[in-house]
């Protein structure tokens, strides 16, 4: 699981440590005008220090090709943002790329047991749980029930 904490520097810079799935620290976030700071350190100390292309100048590269890609992921994020669909935590994807069964990771994520579910959808808590467990399908009008239900797509479902 990737995490983040914060922290300060001795200069008492807030950063956040994002750490890996191994616990390791990955990345540190920065706030933008501190970077631009130790990016204008960097170059004084690369140009006295430096006789061609080296970390310093793919950092810039790295920083300009992310930067020219920013307004296409704003483009993005604003046309998802105005469509007013659900977005779901990255627990609930985590989850169903692991192989749970979708059924249940939404109806958890919901806060329902499986019997508030099998009665919102006309269908037994028992035959509901061997759906779950993979023991049975539903047919479609069930799925379909049960899309309605949690408020996602039949798709998300299967």
């Amino acid at each position: 699981m990737v995490k983040s904490k914060r922290s300060k520097t001795n200069g008492d810079m807030p950063v956040q440590i994002i750490t890996g799935r191994d616990g390791k620290p990955a990345f540190a976030v920065v706030p933008f005008e501190a970077f631009s700071t130790l990016l204008t350190y960097a170059r004084k100390g690369a140009n006295e220090n430096s006789d061609g292309f080296g970390p310093l100048e793919e950092l810039e590269w790295d920083w300009n090709r992310l930067a020219a890609n920013n307004d296409e992921d704003v483009a993005v994020y604003d046309d998802a943002k105005a469509r007013e669909e659900e977005s779901f935590p990255l627990e609930i994807a985590d989850r169903m790329i692991g192989g749970e069964n979708p059924i249940k990771v939404f109806r958890e994520y919901r806060g329902l047991t499986q019997k508030q579910l099998a009665k919102k959808t006309d269908t037994s808590a028992a035959y509901l749980s061997q759906i779950e467990t993979g023991r049975r399908t539903g047919s479609i009008k069930l799925l379909r029930r049960l899309a309605g239900a949690l408020n996602v797509e039949v798709e998300d479902l299967i």
